[in-house]
């Protein structure tokens, strides 16, 4: 089985393959049956569907020991349609004042839409950032159902 090392997030015009090949300059461009899987599924996913991702097919071994229990733990738990904030992540790790390491961590991810950063949110409401922009993110929430005012606050 292909484990994948990395998900990217790109904009509308941005050529994937070129930047993907600035990255990984020793890959081939081609694909095959679990990346397509995989690109299906989050394909699937952005079409409205709730898929139920696995971390199977995921190199993790980029992770640091503490991304891993944040990402893999928790965010990766948070149910389509859901949200939790940066402190309420780190108080389920154990962390009780760690929500800017969990920050860290959640901007970190490898693996957009297959761990689900975007429902991370800041105690406040707003929806803060995101890899692939904070419209993108808004996008994503809004998707799963979540409602958010014109000021970036998720409405309970």
């Amino acid at each position: 089985m292909v484990k994948v090392s990395r998900i990217f997030l790109f904009g509308p015009g941005v050529s994937a393959d070129k930047d993907i090949g600035e990255i990984f300059p020793d890959s081939p461009l081609s694909s095959c049956r679990d990346v397509e899987e995989i690109g299906n599924a989050i394909e699937g996913f952005l079409n409205g569907q709730d898929i139920k991702f696995s971390l199977s097919r995921l190199n993790l071994d980029c992770l640091t020991p503490f991304q891993r229990k944040v990402l893999t733990e928790v965010v990766f738990k948070i149910k389509w349609g859901s949200v939790m904030t940066y402190k309420g992540v780190a108080e389920k790790i154990g962390l009780k004042n760690g929500a800017r390491a969990v920050a860290g961590a959640v901007a970190a991810n490898p693996f957009p839409i297959i761990i689900p950063c975007h429902r991370v949110i800041h105690s406040d409401g707003k929806t803060g950032g995101y890899l692939g922009g904070e419209e993108m993110k808004t996008q994503l929430l809004r998707m799963e159902g979540i409602e958010i005012d014109d000021r970036g606050k998720i409405n309970p």
